[in-house]
């Protein structure tokens, strides 16, 4: 008893010795005490004493509500003297409503008609009666009489009114303990200058004024800042550089590279060379060759998008350059209608373009990129069709434009929400619920943004769900001084070489996984005379290399089991004991020039990039052997 004494006699001493000044904690100590002790007062002294009399009054009314309804159910049965039926209503709402202690039912002339013992008049502490007429429109027709006691509902309530007292009170303790103690110590104001020198130093501002502390603590963090500040700008400039090497290496690398490059490629190398071959055919309508040169240019013309967008993907030049010239919307519609006909067809979707005007004047723009902006357009707008459903291509004066027109590409399909519009042209965004059922990698509108807008014009969207979409440009139209696109420049020398090569006893091995580029480059050999043992992996070559003696090996890159690369390091061991030297050229789809020194570094000897035209390797096959020969 004496220890407890003391200890309480050293608290306030504690808290209230006068023979010093008072210390900063002791006044915020004392300070939150009476908040909180003030708090509590007015809890106890009203807000409990206030809810709990609210709480009373809406029991009661409750209660009373219920019971005028219980009279409202019970007045036809009373009417009919069911009484069985009153007895089992009774009866059931009395177990469902455990704060309603017993009720009685007067008749007209006061008799007792429920309950069936004797009512008990005298009410207990806390109990409540209330009184409903049967009728409510006839007074005299009988009376229900309940009495309640809601000392249970009551008690929970307060129960849990304390908890959240108690818990509201160590809330507002920590708060305004915390609150005083920073304020007090007088950290307020220097830490919002400390902020202002944060924020300009993420700005690049290094020589913003820092506060001048008035407590230790602060004083050191102002120190400790304006040491890390100078650490930081010492270091900022050699980071800025490095930054911005290795975003260009990652945008790089992750945009475009690994599935650009080879998952393109392979199906246009079987694309473009089963045309050039069918293209060789003298027993082919004029009909037929019409339809073969639609596939061919439109292979090709895929094929220049897939070397620009690796251009982009190779950040050589973080800007796209275009070459403006006039272009005719009739000529431009044309040809885009004609490429996109073959996947309307197949998706089922009617396209219609409007007629243009003969006056209609032409447009300032690269027209290479226009038409992969506007195929880009409708292949989106079939894509994401529905079955039966149609796309309309219009040109229209440019509303926000003084001199230019717009094209409009409206479809009837799914439509977009007013969230996915607003995300719609940023890199690797997907339209619509649906777009992971749909092939594509959900960056072609946002280089159809960045390409309309470096001719200077402008894109855009307007949508409604449940309405289909409407994707439309706006570009400048052409003025005199407007320079043509210098037509490009297609190396097309095919370099033969003369005699020394015997075809037919030639032996060539090709190792392709792929079944279509298997039959393709077997077909494209046998056309330039050349006869060829196939393999379907590098393991299987291998064991094929090891039994026959082949003068060329042809090999795909990227195989199962082994690839072209470990397929040509075997090789290049195993010839080193045998005193061999088989030449080997590498086939991909991998156009990158990181692939092609990886080739080079595992020992082949060429490198050639998916699609392979006949003359393309014609001239390697030569090449090697050439160089062979010649060694």
């Amino acid at each position: 008893m004496n220890t407890l004494s003391s200890r309480n006699g050293g608290w306030v001493n504690f808290m209230f010795r006068s023979n010093q000044k008072p210390s900063i904690i002791r006044i915020s100590l004392i300070s939150a005490s009476m908040i909180v002790l003030f708090i509590i007062a007015i809890k106890l002294l009203y807000t409990i004493p206030r809810q709990n009399d609210i709480l009373n009054e809406s029991l009661t009314a409750t209660s009373q509500q219920s019971l005028q309804q219980l009279a409202g159910s019970l007045r036809n049965l009373l009417f009919t003297r069911d009484l069985a039926q009153v007895y089992e209503t009774v009866d059931s709402t009395l177990a469902a409503n455990t704060s309603w202690l017993r009720l009685q039912i007067l008749s007209r002339d006061g008799r007792q008609i429920y309950p069936l013992t004797t009512w008990q008049d005298a009410l207990q502490n806390d109990d409540i009666l209330i009184e409903v007429p049967v009728d409510p429109t006839d007074v005299e027709a009988g009376l229900i009489r309940l009495v309640v006691n809601f000392t249970a509902a009551k008690s929970q309530f307060q129960t849990l009114i304390i908890q959240q007292s108690i818990f509201q009170i160590l809330v507002i303790m920590a708060t305004l303990t915390t609150v005083i103690w920073l304020t007090v110590y007088q950290i307020s104001r220097p830490l919002k200058q400390l902020t202002r020198a944060f924020k300009s130093m993420s700005e690049g501002d290094y020589d913003c004024a820092l506060p001048d502390a008035k407590t230790m603590e602060v004083d050191q963090i102002v120190r400790d800042f304006a040491e890390a500040r100078r650490e930081i700008q010492q270091y900022q400039q050699n980071l800025v550089q490095l930054r911005d090497d290795a975003n260009r290496s990652n945008q790089a690398k992750s945009n475009f590279i690994s599935r650009m490059s080879h998952e393109l490629r392979t199906p246009l190398n079987s694309i473009l060379g089963f045309s050039e071959m069918l293209g060789s055919d003298t027993d082919l309508k004029p009909e037929q060759l019409a339809r073969l040169g639609v596939i061919t240019t439109s292979g090709q013309h895929l094929l220049r998008l897939i070397d620009d967008l690796l251009d982009i993907a190779g950040l050589q030049s973080e800007k796209l350059q275009v070459t403006n010239e006039h272009i005719a919307i009739s000529a431009l519609f044309e040809d885009c209608q004609n490429l996109i006909a073959p996947m309307a067809t197949l998706h089922q979707v009617t396209v219609k373009f409007a007629d243009i005007p003969a006056d209609l004047p032409a447009i300032s723009a690269d027209a290479t990129r226009l038409r992969q902006v506007l195929l880009n357009l409708l292949s989106n707008a079939i894509k994401y069709n529905r079955k039966h459903g149609w796309v309309t291509v219009t040109v229209t004066p440019a509303e926000e434009m003084a001199h230019g027109l717009r094209i409009e590409v409206e479809d009837s399909g799914a439509g977009l929400s007013e969230q996915e519009c607003s995300r719609v042209f940023m890199p690797f965004e997907r339209l619509g619920r649906h777009a992971s059922a749909i092939d594509g990698t959900g960056i072609g509108l946002s280089i159809s943004k960045e390409l309309v807008e470096l001719m200077h014009g402008r894109i855009g969207v307007k949508s409604i769900p449940g309405h289909g979409a409407c994707f439309w440009i706006e570009l400048p139209t052409a003025t005199p001084d407007t320079t043509a696109n210098p037509t490009r420049n297609i190396d097309a020398e095919h370099i033969r070489v003369a005699g020394d090569v015997d075809k037919k006893l030639l032996t060539i091995l090709v190792v392709e996984d792929n079944q279509f580029n298997q039959k393709l480059i077997q077909a494209q050999l046998a056309a330039l005379g050349f006869s060829c043992t196939l393999a379907a992996d590098g393991l299987e070559a291998l064991e094929r290399y090891q039994h026959t003696e082949f003068d060329l090996i042809l090999t795909d890159i990227k195989m199962p089991n082994m690839d072209g690369l470990e397929l040509t390091r075997r090789i290049r061991a195993l010839e080193a004991d045998n005193n061999r030297h088989t030449r080997i050229i590498g086939c991909s789809a991998n156009a990158m020039e990181s692939d092609q020194l990886a080739a080079v570094l595992a020992g082949t000897d060429d490198y050639i990039v998916k699609p392979v035209s006949k003359a393309d390797l014609e001239r390697a096959i030569l090449n090697a052997m050439r160089s062979h020969q010649n060694s």
